[in-house]
């Protein structure tokens, strides 16, 4: 018999019997809403995880820190050398500066900076993700008393000669107005004071002036993603070089052996792309120091994910299970009421394997079919979950990710799964219908 021939006859002994294949398919179709909708609620979940994690921070940043056990100093010689790493495309250390006590970064000697202040690489600061507003973002050309500025870090200027309302607010006021700042960071000329211990007083100006003619090339572009790696908003950042001028300045003014031992605390590690990051890891790590980033908390997160969703899975399998034993029934029941056309095949001298054939393609069928509409269900399902429970709040992230996903694996997985169960349950009655005398079915009534 041809393939054609076997499909004609599967669809036309379906048909006969309609109202128990319909209610056979409708069991396939509860069994695969189950799965599938169980499923997206946990390929939801995950993609909710990733996107906050991804808020988090760049995924491609790795953190190096100082391994204990080992005896690698993290200082400008391993920065060296991680910068020679394969898939390695920029690497800066991020020191803090002490404006408290230190320095004083001022304008006209009345408005003083109170932020943060850290020293960088700041030729790494592009590949790191800054971008400018105003200005542009330093290069190797520029002089080392170089400043990037963060998008509000100019609200930070204090005026030394008010002691009430000394501060401009960067939020609109109660009319939506929002007053500019005290210091135009691009266009006034700032300078840096270095602070004597013996009598400086915190919030005043009396330190020695060091540098009235700082170099301000850009103001940072407001980073849209709460990225909680770097601060893009509030801080004022130096070439690290700078830095470590200051503070041996700083040690000088006020009589102290300068004890810098010309080692950071951490490194920042900016790898090519997502899938790099591990070899790039691994690479670190065997230099004698130890990293982290947000890949690594990612992957943990994957794999916890990937058992919340065989978990969800095997619950929606129960139904799946059921429906099974719903086309098993049928077959059985179907041979019993064909038994004599069987016997009337095989006297015609139809191939046992034709007549296996028939069963198995009409339990395929059966899971076909209830695949194919559970599917279509599934995403009406999908819709109303995601529908109801945004209703309700606190289940959409930022990016509007759905709790309820339905991606294109899952609709191939679900219909192969559904076709899979109809044959796998059909195999038992076609056997049986295969060993069936011929004699013996002729006779039968």
């Amino acid at each position: 018999m041809k393939i054609f021939d076997i499909m004609s006859m599967c669809l036309r002994n379906l048909w006969r019997r309609k109202v128990r294949t319909l209610l056979t398919v409708f069991g396939v179709i509860i069994g695969t809403c189950s799965i599938v909708v169980m499923i997206s609620l946990g390929v939801g979940i995950s993609e909710q995880q990733m996107s906050w994690i991804g808020d988090m921070g760049d995924l491609t940043i790795i953190t190096v820190y100082k391994d204990w056990e080992s005896d690698v100093k993290i200082d400008d010689e391993l920065l060296k050398q991680i910068k020679e790493v394969p898939d390695v495309t920029a690497a800066t250390p991020f020191m803090y500066v002490d404006t408290w006590s230190m320095l004083s970064l001022q304008y006209k000697d009345r408005y003083l900076y109170q932020g943060q202040v850290m020293g960088v690489d700041l030729t790494a600061l592009e590949a790191l993700g800054y971008s400018a507003a105003s200005g542009r973002l330093p290069t190797d050309k520029d002089p080392k008393n170089t400043l990037v500025f963060g998008s509000k870090a100019a609200y930070q200027f204090m005026d030394t000669k008010r002691k009430r309302n000394n501060m401009v607010d960067s939020e609109p006021d109660a009319y939506g107005r929002v007053k500019d700042p005290y210091v135009n960071a691009m266009h006034d000329k700032l300078s840096i004071d270095i602070n004597i211990d013996e009598k400086h007083e915190y919030g005043k100006l009396d330190g020695k002036s060091y540098d009235k003619k700082l170099n301000v090339v850009c103001v940072l572009a407001e980073d849209e993603s709460a990225n909680y790696q770097f601060d893009k908003l509030y801080t004022v950042y130096m070439d690290i070089s700078y830095v470590k001028e200051l503070q041996k300045a700083y040690y000088k003014e006020n009589r102290m052996k300068y004890t810098d031992e010309g080692t950071y605390d951490q490194l920042y590690v900016k790898a090519s792309s997502v899938d790099t990051v591990d070899d790039v890891e691994k690479q670190l790590k065997s230099m004698g120091v130890q990293t982290n980033s947000m890949n690594s908390m990612r992957d943990s997160i994957k794999q916890e994910m990937m058992v919340i969703q065989l978990i969800l899975g095997g619950i929606g399998g129960v139904s799946m299970l059921v429906a099974a034993l719903g086309i098993t029934n049928t077959m059985v029941m179907s041979i019993y009421e064909r038994t004599r056309e069987i016997g009337v095949m095989k006297v015609l001298g139809c191939k046992l394997g034709n007549i296996r054939s028939i069963f198995l393609w009409e339990a395929g069928l059966i899971g076909l079919i209830g695949g194919i509409a559970g599917i279509v269900i599934s995403y009406g399902l999908s819709a109303i979950v995601n529908v109801l429970l945004a209703s309700y709040g606190g289940f959409y992230m930022a990016g509007g990710t759905r709790l309820s996903i339905i991606p294109l694996w899952l609709v191939g997985v679900g219909m192969l799964f559904a076709t899979a169960v109809g044959l796998v349950s059909g195999f038992y009655p076609a056997n049986r219908a295969v060993k069936i005398s011929a004699l013996e079915a002729i006779r039968h009534e």
